[in-house]
């Protein structure tokens, strides 16, 4: 059996432009492994299990004409 987590937020983050802004997860749909602690660095997934993971990541953007969006994942550092 794999071990596996699903988080999200429950609403909108509101981030200013050109700031680097570290998003944390309120909600967790399952955690099969103790990845995620919504009270204890709810912005970090620790991999409890050693093996390999897939991690996916979606973000969705309002729209606007100007500027960019960018993302970063950290792995295996607190960036």
């Amino acid at each position: 059996m794999s071990d596996t987590v699903r988080v999200a937020n429950s609403i909108s983050i509101s981030i200013p432009s050109a700031t680097w802004t570290t998003l944390t997860f309120d909600t967790e749909r399952w955690d099969t492994d103790g990845i995620h602690d919504n009270t204890t660095n709810p912005e970090r997934l620790t991999c409890q299990t050693a093996g390999y993971y897939l991690i996916i990541v979606q973000i969705l953007w309002d729209a606007n004409a100007t500027g960019r969006r960018m993302a970063t994942l950290y792995v295996g550092s607190t960036g």
